[in-house]
């Protein structure tokens, strides 16, 4: 089986869109072939402008997606505890809870996609970049709750040593 071609692509702002001509000359018509069946085709995408990132492999009449983001890692993420004057032990304790939250939580959307028209399967796969969207604000949403959680406890550690 031959290597997919691969191109790398940057939309700025987002991963996908079903908008034809929001993409870079070539690649619309490099996905058309590959939906034909000419060739599989490999786009990673990843937008300077967000912390996202993908791979949209198309196949005949299909696409194969994975988007995903990031965070930052669990230390740097400790100021989210609103708590003043952490102390290094409850900042390594902070950070070893994110390190939990993290590894429980759900950082990427991965589905197969079929469609009749090129522009179908554009908007599936755009589709599916929106839900990732939902995902992350939703697991943002979940990180303020866990954050006031951890702040809530770290005081209560406070008020029993004094």
């Amino acid at each position: 089986m031959n290597e997919p071609k691969v191109i790398n692509l940057d939309l700025r702002h987002s991963l996908w869109t079903a908008e034809r001509e929001a993409f870079p000359d070539g690649v619309v018509e490099a996905i058309l072939l590959a939906w034909s069946g000419n060739g599989d085709l490999e786009i990673r995408t990843s937008p300077k402008k967000e912390s996202r990132y993908g791979t949209v492999l198309i196949r005949h009449k299909r696409a194969d997606v994975s988007f995903s983001y990031e965070w930052d890692e669990p230390y740097d993420l400790v100021d989210a505890i609103e708590v003043d004057d952490l102390t290094e032990e409850e900042s390594r304790y902070a950070a070893r809870r994110i390190e939990e939250f993290i590894q429980n939580a759900e950082f990427g959307v991965n589905d197969s996609v079929q469609a009749d028209s090129l522009d179908e399967l554009l908007v599936q796969i755009d589709h599916l970049e929106t839900m990732l969207i939902e995902l992350e604000s939703d697991t943002n949403e979940d990180f303020e709750a866990f954050c006031k959680e951890v702040a809530s406890q770290l005081k209560e550690r406070r008020e029993k040593k004094k």
